[in-house]
């Protein structure tokens, strides 16, 4: 059996104190709100049918709940991803988001070499708009895929005054 890089471990290590320090009185931004954030990525992924790697997600959350907690909004997660020498991903998975980190997985369906299998990734990533990010994927019977980038991201808030999320008046002192 394989087992996740020491890299992978750290960061959801990193997520998860991070989300539990979170103060329970402060109220969640975006409350019981849908927030639909599409979104580019550019990366690199390493290995044999890597190199510059390109794609797009699309992430449809909702928020905890008024009261804040170590997580502030979770939802479907949609990824495809092309690389330069020939492997092509598309991700379906759940999100879990706290305060400005976050972390998602679930299944992949991978092409490469000429040949599809399936696999399951595991994303932590840290930020808002500019989203830095690190990808394993775990591939049963083939060489596991390591990709690392960034996304830019646009996150959209309908319900939400202003509609980016987030009220002018929010205090998170």
């Amino acid at each position: 059996m394989r087992r996740l890089p020491a890299s992978a471990a750290a960061a959801a290590i990193l997520i998860l104190l991070t989300a539990t320090a979170a103060r329970a009185d402060v109220e969640n931004p975006i409350a019981d709100a849908i927030v639909v954030s599409p979104g580019i990525k550019v990366g690199y992924t390493f290995g044999d049918g890597g190199g510059f790697t390109w794609g797009a997600e699309v992430t449809v959350m909702r928020g905890t709940g008024t009261e804040l907690s170590a997580i502030v909004a979770h939802g479907a997660a949609l990824n495809l991803g092309w690389s330069r020498h020939g492997t092509f991903q598309l991700r379906a998975g759940w999100q879990l988001v706290s305060w400005l980190v976050g972390i998602e997985a679930g299944p992949a369906l991978v092409w490469r070499d000429g040949q599809a299998r399936f696999g399951f990734g595991v994303t932590p990533w840290l930020g808002v708009i500019a989203v830095p990010y690190y990808t394993y994927t775990l591939m049963p019977g083939a060489p596991d895929i390591r990709e690392t980038g960034i996304y830019l991201k646009l996150p959209v808030c309908p319900a939400c005054e202003g509609g980016q999320g987030f009220d002018d008046d929010d205090d998170f002192d």
